[in-house]
């Protein structure tokens, strides 16, 4: 008898022993699990912050070519205004030179008028 208790006491160890592995092989399955889990999570994690900084560069590089748009505009308009300027005071200069020359032209056909009036009265000798 001694001996059935014992192949009992072995049983029950044996028994308790496949117990005891099956949990923490079920204890290290979960924690496999979890471990993956939390490694997708901080992959996600990292590409968004890969994302966000990308996103800032490309807002960062947009907002420098928008500064330097702004900076040719500006430019730009402010040779149109100089161009626009310029031509204003050459239209004003010509427009004085075309009243000189109409002046002249006009006091010189009253001088022509003046002198043909005259010609009838002069008498070669």
């Amino acid at each position: 008898m001694w001996t059935e208790e014992k192949l009992y006491l072995y049983k029950s160890l044996a028994d308790a022993t496949v117990d005891i592995t099956s949990a923490l092989s079920n204890s290290i399955k979960e924690a496999q699990m979890r471990l993956n889990e939390q490694l997708e999570f901080i992959e996600s994690i990292r590409k968004s912050q890969a994302e966000v900084l990308q996103n800032a560069q490309q807002s960062t590089e947009t907002s420098s070519r928008l500064g330097q748009m702004v900076t040719d505009v500006h430019g730009t308009f402010m040779s149109f205004m100089a161009l626009v300027s310029q031509a204003w005071v050459s239209a004003d200069t010509q427009a004085q030179d075309l009243h000189e020359v109409r002046t002249v032209t006009l006091n010189m056909w009253r001088a022509l008028t003046d002198t043909t009036s005259l010609l009838p009265n002069l008498r070669l000798h």
